[in-house]
């Protein structure tokens, strides 16, 4: 699984199987959530619309989860 994890292209894929309620499933989500928890966040992409030209929006980078800030919650 860290061969897997480590891997930083993209195209690759992590796959696993097994006999249902083996605990396969368990092992691998904390396996990657400890993987993860020492890895570097990536920052926040958002495309806004460019209303002058809709073809081209405009981007924006913002630090991981800021992007959260941007959704409006009175719907």
């Amino acid at each position: 699984m860290s061969f897997s994890l480590g891997i930083d292209a993209r195209g690759y894929n992590f796959y696993v199987m097994g006999e249902q309620a083996t605990g396969h499933f368990t092992l691998v989500h904390k396996f990657i959530d400890k993987y993860v928890s020492k890895t570097f966040t990536p920052d926040d992409w958002c495309y806004i619309n460019n209303f002058a030209d809709e073809r081209e929006p405009f981007s924006l980078k913002l630090p991981a989860g800021e992007s959260k800030k941007l959704v409006k919650k009175d719907l």
